[in-house]
């Protein structure tokens, strides 16, 4: 009865991982890519890309907002360069600008143009400028441990049921409500981690957020190992 029920829940969480919002709004320029996360007096280099070339004017220009204000990076990186695309057969149109960390913290990149309207909910970039490059190891580090620590609490009982040869105290509603849990949640988190289009919808859902899941979240193995266990 458990896998009928694990199975649905699969198929209903991948059915919800290729819908796609039919209301959704059409993308005018992108991010390339659209997070980026540098350190204080680092540099990193951006594509901006014009994704419908087909049906604007003959002449784009492009001026790009700082937490929706022109001109002001409130100190955390350089002020960008505007830029213009022009609709020209053969020319690329794309450009690239470079990002220059000056002070840590968030910021959030959108662009405006007098030719097209470019939405700041879909087409920005997001920006986190930390304070030293250990900082961002030890986040790693902490959520590696993380996850170490969580597989290996599982283990002992799995161990002492198998020694004992026996399940007593061993509580089965549990179990089944654990592996449905976990079997959620990894869904959830190999969705948002890899999928676009989930992507998108977060965005929509939460304009400018910062996605919640790093790749030791995606823990879709250790489900596997225990549910198989």
């Amino acid at each position: 009865m458990y896998s009928k029920i694990l199975s649905i829940l699969f198929f209903f969480f991948l059915l919800i991982n290729l819908t796609i919002y039919a209301d959704q709004s059409v993308s005018v320029i992108a991010f390339e890519p659209s997070y980026i996360s540098i350190i204080v007096g680092e540099n990193r280099s951006v594509t901006v890309r014009l994704l419908i070339p087909d049906i604007i004017p003959p002449d784009v220009f492009i001026e790009f907002l700082y937490n929706d204000k022109p001109k002001d990076t409130q100190g955390y990186i350089d002020i960008l360069p505007n830029i213009t695309f022009t609709q020209q057969t053969g020319i690329d149109q794309s450009r690239v600008i470079l990002i220059d960390g000056r002070h840590h913290g968030h910021l959030v990149v959108t662009a405006q143009s007098p030719q097209v309207n470019i939405s700041s909910t879909y087409d920005f970039l997001l920006i986190d400028i930390a304070r030293s490059k250990t900082l961002n190891i030890l986040i790693q580090i902490v959520g590696w441990i993380y996850f170490i620590a969580w597989s290996i609490s599982f283990y002992p009982q799995i161990i002492l049921n198998f020694r004992r040869q026996s399940v007593v105290g061993l509580n089965f509603d549990f179990l089944a409500l654990n592996i449905l849990g976990h079997t959620c949640y990894s869904i959830f988190n190999i969705c948002l981690y890899t999928s676009d289009d989930v992507q998108q919808q977060y965005y929509a859902k939460h304009p400018h957020g910062v996605l919640p899941v790093l790749l030791n979240d995606v823990r879709n193995i250790e489900l596997l190992l225990y549910e198989y266990f």
